[in-house]
């Protein structure tokens, strides 16, 4: 069984994890008591493009807050999470543009994290975020690193 928590979120599965993956997904499937053997594989290879359809959904959040603390909420009934996750990806619309000294995050009221720079070191400077760019930062177990910044 492939142990998708243990994947970082964004990077590449090889092609062996995603057939270990519709396996997987067709062993659910069937240990409710659904009979799928006669269901072409290409359905199952749909079903799980909609589940991962769904989950890069869930990575967009609603922008709020102000230029040093940025909150994010999750987008309509998509469930957040609930702890953060070294990996953890956020994508969001800023409401304010960042401001020099530093920038925090909170995201679904889980409490406050630092926004750095993608190096993990540098704190953002003015307008590294704008409200009329989208923006994603990945979770590293303490911060948030800005992507591309």
């Amino acid at each position: 069984m492939l142990a998708l928590d243990t994947q970082t979120q964004g990077s590449n599965v090889s092609p062996t994890e995603w057939n270990g993956m519709l396996s997987e997904i067709q062993n659910l499937i069937e240990d409710v008591g659904i009979t799928i053997s006669t269901i072409p594989l290409t359905k199952l290879f749909q079903l799980s493009q909609a589940i991962g359809d769904y989950c890069d959904r869930s990575t967009w959040y609603t922008g709020a807050g102000t230029a040093a603390a940025q909150t994010l909420t999750s987008l309509g009934n998509i469930e957040g999470p609930d702890s953060y996750a070294n990996g953890m990806r956020v994508r969001w619309r800023p409401s304010n543009a960042s401001v020099a000294g530093g920038t925090t995050i909170n995201v679904n009221a889980m409490g406050a994290k630092t926004i750095l720079k993608e190096d993990g070191v540098t704190a953002l400077a003015a307008n590294d975020l704008l409200a009329t760019k989208d923006a994603e930062a990945r979770y590293n177990g303490t911060n948030f690193l800005l992507i591309g910044a």
